[in-house]
Order: structure tokens, then C-alpha cells, then sequence
């Protein structure tokens, strides 16, 4: 055997293997932002969406999460895996989550049409 279907299944078994730990998920999207889309030009959405995700990329940085998943104005991002990270559960973390997010400068404001 040339030795070549080894080192992949080593590899492969290096990758994925199985780890329980505490974590944090973080669901989070845009007030109001299925009405702006339903009034705004195209253009406008997708400048919005880009500082919104320059935004928040900054923040998720900021506290080492791992961004999971981007879907329009929805962003999943989890805390302490792969990246682990001191988490203190409790409601005084996610509010300072929450001030960064809204005390980030480059936080894009919308406002839902009436």
C-alpha cells in the first residue's frame, strides 16, 4: 500500500473529534429591517447590510465569538468554541455586549418606516 489512504484517515480523526463545553450563542438581527428592505433601493440594503456586518464583526471580535452564521440582517455568533474564552454566564455580560453594540460608532441607524 502506497500509504496514501493513512495520513487522511489520521487527519480526518484529528479533526473531528467530540468536545462538551459551556458556551454562549448569540442570535441577533435588525429592528425594522424587513420593512426598510420592503421601501428601500437596493443599493441602500446592501450599504446598510455592510456596515451593519463591519459593525458587528467589529464587536464579535472585540469579545472573541465565533461568527456561525450570516443571513441578511441574522447573525449567529457563539462564544468559547472553537475559540475558548472566559464567559461569565449571566444578564451583566450581555449587557455589555449590548452597549458595545450600541455604542459602536460605525453601528449603522435605521429607522422602520411608519
Amino acid at each position: 500500500m502506497s500509504g496514501l489512504g493513512a495520513p487522511k484517515r489520521t487527519l480526518i480523526s484529528r479533526c473531528h473529534h467530540s468536545l462538551r463545553r459551556e458556551i454562549i450563542a448569540l442570535f441577533c438581527d435588525l429592528r425594522g429591517f424587513t420593512g426598510f428592505t420592503e421601501s428601500a433601493d437596493a443599493e441602500d440594503v446592501v450599504a446598510l447590510l455592510r456596515d451593519y456586518h463591519a459593525a458587528i464583526g467589529e464587536i464579535i471580535i472585540k469579545y472573541n465569538g465565533t461568527p456561525e452564521r450570516y443571513a441578511g440582517d441574522g447573525v449567529i455568533v457563539v462564544f468559547n468554541d472553537p475559540v475558548p474564552v472566559e464567559i461569565i454566564f449571566s444578564r451583566s455580560w450581555c449587557r455589555r455586549f449590548d452597549q458595545a453594540a450600541g455604542a459602536s460608532a460605525s453601528a449603522p441607524k435605521i429607522k422602520a418606516p411608519q
